[in-house]
C-alpha cells in the first residue's frame, strides 16, 4: 500500500515541476513579445519625430527661397494690365470728344434753322397783303361759318327791328354790321341765333327788341322770358361779347301824324314803362349793360315832337340823338 502512495506521490511532483517549468517558459515568451512591442512603439515616436523635424526646416528655407522670377512676372502683368487700361480710356475719350463735336454742330444747325424761320415770319403778312381785289371778294362773299373764335377789337353789331334798320352806319367813325328786319320779334331772333348773332363773333352787341311784339299782342310774361333766354344763349356761346339790352323806345299817341293802323290803338307808353322796367331788372340780374332809351327820347311821357314825323318812327334829329346816345355807350365800355 505504501509503496503504491509513493509511487502516486511521485509522479504528482513531477507532474508539478513539468506545469512550473511550462509556465516559466511562456512568461519569457510574452516578456520578450512585450519588449518587441515597446520598440516599435518608440520607433515610431522617432520617426514622427524626425519627419517634423524635416518639415520644419523645409518651411524654414523655403522663405529664403529666390521668388523675384515670379514678381517680375507679376509685374510685367500689372504694366499690361495698365497700358490696356489706358488704351481703352484714350478710345473713349475720343469718342467722347467726337460726339460733343457733332452735338455742338447740331445745336448750331438748329439754331441758324430757327433764325431763318423767324426772319421768315414778318415777311408773310406782306405776301397776304398783295393778294388781288378780286380774291378779297370771294373771300368776304364766302359763308362764315359759326365759329368760337377769338373776338376782335371795335367789332360791334346792332341787332332790331325798323328802329336799328333806320340807323346810319356811316355816321359812325369805325365799322358796325346791323342785323336787323322791320318786322322781328323776340322768337325770331331765338329761332335764329346762328345768323343773327353767332357768325359775326361780335364783341359788343346792342339789341333793341320788343315793339313788333306789343304791336301783335304777345303777352308781357313772353316777351321777357325771351329776351332772358336771347341773353343767355349769347353768353353761353360768346362769353367774351359785352351786350347792351336796349329800352322799347317811347311813341307820341298825341300827334296829328300819329299812324295808329301800324302801332294799334291799345299800346300806350305806360305799358311800354312797365314792361321797360322788367327789361331793366333782366338786364341786372344777367349783369349786361341796360341803355333807357326811353328816357333820352321822350318829354312829358311822349316822344319827342321834333324826333319824330308820325309819333312812331324817328326822324334825322332823332337818329343823331340814338347815335350820340350808342357812342357815348360804348366810350364808356372800351
Amino acid at each position: 500500500m505504501s509503496g503504491k502512495v509513493r509511487g502516486s506521490s511521485s509522479n504528482l511532483n513531477s507532474s508539478n515541476k513539468r506545469h512550473s517549468s511550462d509556465n516559466r517558459g511562456s512568461s519569457k515568451n510574452y516578456s520578450k513579445q512585450k519588449k518587441k512591442n515597446t520598440n516599435r512603439s518608440q520607433e515610431k515616436k522617432l520617426e514622427q519625430t524626425t519627419r517634423i523635424r524635416i518639415d520644419q526646416e523645409r518651411l524654414e528655407d523655403s522663405e529664403s527661397l529666390d521668388t523675384s522670377f515670379l514678381e517680375g512676372r507679376l509685374g510685367k502683368k500689372v504694366r499690361d494690365n495698365r497700358l490696356s487700361k489706358e488704351k481703352l480710356l484714350s478710345k473713349y475719350e475720343e469718342a467722347d470728344k467726337s460726339n460733343i463735336f457733332k452735338r455742338v454742330v447740331s445745336i448750331c444747325f438748329l439754331i441758324v434753322i430757327i433764325l431763318f424761320i423767324i426772319s421768315f415770319i414778318p415777311s408773310l403778312p406782306l405776301k397776304i397783303n398783295t393778294s388781288t381785289e378780286k380774291q378779297k371778294d370771294v373771300e368776304e362773299s364766302a359763308p362764315k361759318k359759326v365759329e368760337k373764335a377769338v373776338v376782335l377789337d371795335n367789332n360791334y353789331l346792332f341787332v332790331g327791328d325798323y328802329y336799328t334798320d333806320g340807323i346810319d352806319k356811316n355816321e359812325f367813325t369805325y365799322p358796325i354790321v346791323k342785323e336787323c328786319n322791320e318786322n322781328y320779334q323776340t322768337i325770331d331772333l331765338l329761332n335764329d341765333m346762328d345768323h343773327i348773332f353767332y357768325q359775326y363773333n361780335p364783341s359788343l352787341i346792342f339789341i333793341e327788341i320788343g315793339m313788333n311784339d306789343l304791336r301783335e299782342d304777345v303777352s308781357e310774361d313772353e316777351i321777357l322770358d325771351h329776351i332772358r333766354e336771347i341773353i343767355d344763349k349769347i353768353q353761353e356761346n360768346r362769353p367774351y361779347a359785352r351786350i347792351v339790352i336796349e329800352s322799347i323806345y317811347p311813341i307820341n299817341s298825341e300827334m296829328e301824324e300819329y299812324d295808329s293802323k301800324f302801332i294799334g290803338d291799345s299800346l300806350n307808353n305806360e305799358d311800354i314803362q312797365m314792361i321797360n322796367s322788367k327789361i331793366q331788372k333782366i338786364a341786372k340780374e344777367k349783369k349786361v349793360e341796360y341803355l333807357d332809351v326811353y328816357q333820352v327820347l321822350s318829354e312829358e311821357e311822349q316822344l319827342k315832337e321834333n324826333y319824330t314825323e308820325d309819333g312812331i318812327h324817328l326822324n334825322e334829329k332823332g337818329y343823331q340823338r340814338l347815335i350820340s346816345l350808342i357812342q357815348d355807350t360804348i366810350e364808356d365800355l372800351s
